[in-house]
């Protein structure tokens, strides 16, 4: 059988989906990269890249290969939403490039021969000119694509976002609005910045400008997997630098977010104006919790990040919580990629102590934790916000771990609280 071949088409076109210059980069799923073919001979017509570098369906994983089928599906049914056509023609052929990726054709019955084989009915000359993908001509075609995905997709699911390469060498996706002062909000592990956005939007409406990443090879980020926390500070500050933002700013770290937004202020304390450590503990891991990320970082690299979305899931949410939304954020979870997911356990687990730090944190804090909490429970956020001068706590009644997903409204109003509030 054909093996994969070392200099790859579909691999460039998927370096050039993850740096944001694919032309007609359309959305980023589970297991793939959407795009518009070369040719729009066929308006509409949309391949399906697949992440992994396999040959052959068969090669993926049977946890991958099962998400892979149902991100064809997802396409094909997109695509005949968004273009109304009368048959659709999914293909899988690589037969000279050796690299797993679906062809979706939305197929007419006006056309000459619409019994005729697609690839016998590929313009030529003049006719495959006018036909040729261009990023300017066929923008509604993409975006009523992306918004096919979305709709069919659900909560979880996103365009394309605005991705910028900063000074670390990653390329940083962002989610930003509103005027005013700057607020970054900072993920937790292993989802994206799309966690705040009920939160985003009350600080928006209460006069801030709110940056809301993915972090370094999350959601639709890039970069090699960062080994330390201190890598994605750094990346965070370098964005700031991207943006021309160069004074300190407010950072609300939620989890993992949290360990990031400490390591801020030990590495860039200048470019912090004020913290907010959200369901999260300045400890570090003792032996076993070492090893117990460790050997689950090994089960991500042989099994999938559905590992972690399975092991995690039971302690996330407060039992008020609808079933519902535990299930959102299962898929969100599985969706993240196993690489960054791997790197970011070692790197939580290798995490310094900051508890001697905190007593010398001289910027406002807000400490929040959800009542519920029993992954970083009340206790803990209670000893931290005690040994911080002047800093703020505040519990929300309810919520589990994932308290601005439970009660976004509540921690805003918190959040908002602490800004408001002068340096001690």
């Amino acid at each position: 059988m054909a093996r994969h071949q070392d200099s790859c088409e579909i691999c460039q076109r998927i370096e050039a989906c993850r740096r944001g210059t694919h032309p007609g980069l359309v959305a980023e799923l589970d297991t793939g990269y959407v795009v518009l073919g070369d040719s729009q001979h066929w308006p509409g017509y949309a391949l399906l890249l697949a992440r992994h570098p396999v040959t052959e369906l068969h090669e993926l994983p049977a946890a991958v290969r099962a998400r892979h089928l149902a991100d064809v599906a997802l396409l094909a049914e997109a695509v005949g939403r968004a273009c109304a056509p009368h048959k659709l023609n999914v293909e899988s052929l690589g037969n000279l490039v050796h690299h797993l990726h679906w062809h979706v054709f939305p197929r007419r019955a006006d056309e000459p021969d619409p019994r005729a084989p697609v690839w016998g009915q590929m313009p030529q000359g003049a006719a495959a000119e006018a036909a040729r993908l261009d990023a300017r001509r066929h923008a509604g075609l993409k975006r009523a694509l992306a918004e096919a995905l979305d709709a069919l997709a659900g909560p979880g699911s996103e365009q394309a976002l605005d991705r910028r390469r900063v000074a670390t060498g990653a390329w940083m996706a962002l989610r930003e609005r509103g005027a005013g002062p700057v607020v970054l909000l900072v993920h937790g592990f292993p989802l994206t910045g799309a966690l705040w956005e009920p939160v985003a939007r009350r600080l928006v409406d209460a006069g801030h400008r709110v940056l809301a990443p993915d972090l370094r090879g999350f959601g639709q980020s890039r970069g090699d997997p960062a080994q330390t926390l201190a890598t994605h500070a750094d990346d965070l500050v370098a964005l700031l630098d991207a943006l021309a933002i160069e004074g300190p700013v407010a950072w609300v770290g939620f989890s993992m977010g949290g360990y990031v937004a400490l390591e801020a202020w030990r590495r860039h304390r200048g470019r912090v104006g004020a913290l907010a450590l959200v369901d999260t503990q300045a400890g570090a891991d003792d032996e076993k919790g070492r090893a117990g990320r460790e050997a689950l970082a090994r089960r991500v690299e042989a099994e999938g990040s559905v590992v972690v979305a399975d092991a995690m899931l039971p302690r996330l949410f407060g039992p008020a919580a609808p079933p519902d939304l535990a299930e959102e954020w299962r898929g969100r979870m599985r969706a993240a990629d196993p690489a960054a997911v791997a790197a970011a356990l070692r790197a939580m687990g290798a995490r310094p102590d900051s508890r001697g730090d905190l007593p010398g944190i001289a910027v406002p804090v807000t400490v929040v934790v959800g009542a519920e909490d029993r992954i970083t429970p009340p206790a803990l956020a209670r000893a931290m916000a005690g040994a911080i001068p002047g800093a703020l706590l505040r519990e929300v009644p309810g919520a589990g771990h994932m308290a601005p997903v439970e009660q976004p409204q509540a921690v805003a109003e918190a959040l908002l609280e602490g800004l408001a509030r002068p340096r001690p």
